[in-house]
């Protein structure tokens, strides 16, 4: 219970336009459906090195490494980063060991990324709980912030 914190959940965080979180996995060796298997999790993307993607601009690339990406954008539909980072901790923690036993793979990379496009005075909430689960993971959390603004400087 979060009874005590300063700032509770709001579905409609009103300083964001949208968020989202993603758990994600990346190798030159091992591929995505390998992590799939081994957690048991059905990841909302897989890319495999060597392979192209096409973006919404049209423009096609190569893919230079393997990746697993497991998404809340388009599953939670909440403008708080707090409601979309527990969607991915829920699935994860319970992986805990599997995920720890994959970083030990060599040029093996993983972390959680925050997309948060929103105001420019203020930003997300985290929670003390939230940021033991990341620890527990031992992953890297990054944040990914755009701003708008209704006015031009």
């Amino acid at each position: 219970m979060n009874t005590h914190m300063k700032t509770p959940v709001d579905p409609s965080y009103s300083s964001c336009e949208q968020c989202s979180t993603s758990l994600w996995i990346l190798s030159p060796s091992t591929t995505p459906d390998v992590w799939t298997k081994q957690l048991g999790i059905q990841p909302s993307q897989e890319n495999y090195k060597g392979s192209s993607k096409t973006n919404s601009l049209g423009r096609t690339r190569i893919i230079k490494t393997n990746g697993w990406f497991l998404e809340s954008e388009g599953k939670v539909h909440s403008k708080d980063l707090r409601d979309h980072l527990d969607f991915i901790l829920e699935i994860a923690h319970p992986k805990q060991d599997v995920l720890l036993s994959l970083q030990g793979e060599k040029h093996l990379l993983m972390g959680i990324t925050c997309s948060w496009w929103g105001a420019m005075h203020c930003g997300p909430t985290l929670w003390p709980r939230q940021l033991q689960k990341i620890a527990e993971l031992n992953l890297e959390l990054e944040f990914m912030f755009a701003s708008y603004t209704d006015e031009i400087s």
